[in-house]
């Protein structure tokens, strides 16, 4: 009797040992659950806000790096900023010109984590932003033709004198 209660408690403890072991080792998912742009959909914008959650508090979420843009068209930006803490960010992609989309999403392949250390295991995609905002060409005047039409004269001359 005596050795039958031994080992049942020692089956229940090896029951939570081998439980606990494999609990420890399981983890959550970390995801970025949404990134939203909520302005008007053509945009003529410079500066296009976006509106980024996680699904826990995100560490290192902190650079342009952590962000996957993806640019159609003549579509570009200088850089992005606002990045702060937490689980909810508001990024705004700056010096948006050209016309075409863009979409954002957070990069898998960055440093950002969840307070475990755990890598970024997916993000969703934001709408496609349709861009209209092309780069101004300076007007040339009349003095700027004038100066094109000598300069060009110039060569011309030039070229038949040799």
């Amino acid at each position: 009797m005596i050795l039958g209660r031994r080992i049942f408690r020692l089956s229940i403890i090896l029951f939570f040992v081998l439980t606990t072991v494999t609990l420890a080792g399981e983890r959550n998912p970390f995801s970025c659950i949404m990134v939203n742009y909520s302005g008007d959909n053509p945009t003529s914008e410079e500066t296009i806000p976006f509106s980024v959650s996680f699904d826990e508090v995100a560490y290192n979420f902190n650079d342009e790096v952590d962000l996957v843009i993806t640019e159609t068209g003549t579509v570009a930006h200088t850089g992005a900023s606002g990045f702060m803490g937490g689980m909810n960010f508001i990024v705004t992609i700056l010096g948006v010109t050209g016309i075409g989309t863009m979409t954002l999403a957070v990069s898998t392949e960055s440093d950002v984590q969840n307070e475990f250390g755990d890598p970024l295991d997916s993000s969703v995609t934001s709408v496609v932003v349709n861009i209209n905002n092309p780069v101004e060409v300076p007007a040339v005047g009349p003095l700027g033709i004038a100066v094109l039409l000598l300069s060009l004269g110039v060569l011309l001359v030039s070229k038949k004198i040799q």
